[in-house]
Formats: C-alpha cells, structure tokens, sequence
C-alpha cells in the first residue's frame, strides 16, 4: 500500500529560509518547484543553477564556482588557518570537504572566509 504524503515545504523551513534571506529563499523554492515541475534529478540542477546564478550576482568570481580558492596556513605550529576566499558553494563543497579532512587532526583550525560571497546577505552570517 502507498501512503501519499503531501510536498509542499514545511512552513517552519520556509520561515528558516526568510530568516536566511531572500536569496536563500529563492534557491529553496526554486529547487521544490523545480522538482515538482519535473523530477528530481532535473530539479535539484534547477536548484544548483539558481544558486550559481545569485552568487555571480553578489559578485563572486565565474572561477570560484567550480573552483574553490582555498589556502591553508600554518602559523606557529600549533595554529592551522584555512582561508577560503570568493564563494564556497555546492559545485566547491568537495574539495573545501578534502581540505578540511587534511587538516582535521591539527590542534586548532580557523576557518576563515576571505570576501566571502553567500547567497544572502553578509549580515546573515553569525558565528556560534
């Protein structure tokens, strides 16, 4: 037996969404509609596309999109900084990913973002 359950987003994750921005909100809906217009596959590329297309808009770089700019510092060999300068994204997640992963042993690691580019706004970025 199937159960049918609906697929419109929670409103709880939309209001996370505006809470993030209106840019974030944008690549949320448009990856839904997206997958509900089509499929899935097609969908979540709608989704990645939007996104792309908003952080060129902010101003990152057509290279950082698919390359991501990252350094890695070593500072008093205790201290490990990676900087990561542009725009980190879904399409650069792997290979900020390996980064991090090789320096996850380290005894402190800073993780800096060097003129960032989010989708939303710099003001939407909090440290914990």
């Amino acid at each position: 037996m199937v159960k049918w359950v609906a697929v419109w987003p929670h409103p709880k994750n939309l209001s996370i969404c505006i809470m993030w921005g209106k840019n974030n909100l944008l690549f949320f809906l448009s990856t839904v509609i997206g997958v509900l217009a089509t499929d899935l596959l097609i969908g979540v590329a709608i989704g990645i596309f939007v996104n792309m297309v908003i952080h060129l808009k902010n101003g990152a770089p057509m290279r950082s999109l698919f390359k991501p700019q990252i350094q890695v510092v070593r500072e008093d060999g205790r201290v490990v900084t990676v900087k990561v300068k542009d725009s980190a994204i879904f399409s650069t997640g792997i290979a900020l990913k390996k980064t991090l992963e090789r320096v996850a042993s380290e005894p402190h690691v800073i993780l800096d973002f060097i003129r960032h580019v989010f989708g939303g706004s710099h003001d939407d970025v909090q440290a914990p």
